[in-house]
């Protein structure tokens, strides 16, 4: 069992850690975390956007070949 008092010194200093890094969080730091989220969320984007235009594509013309065989057979 843990004591009341540990659980509370163990709180006071989570406290303090947390105040401490929120204060030296500066604006240089803000604007590179907020860089790299945009930065991150982009080329997910992208990415996504270039796999689903790509699968698209592919059954695009999958499907057209199927068609031309079954409508135009002699060629």
């Amino acid at each position: 069992m843990v004591s009341s008092s540990a659980i509370r010194s163990f709180h006071s200093s989570a406290l303090r850690l947390n105040k401490s890094v929120a204060s030296n969080a500066t604006s240089r730091s803000k604007f590179t975390s907020y860089l790299f989220g945009v930065t991150v969320l982009y080329g997910a984007g992208v990415y996504l956007l270039y796999e689903f235009y790509y699968k698209n594509n592919k059954i695009t013309k999958m499907f057209k070949q199927e068609r031309a065989k079954t409508h135009a057979p002699h060629l």
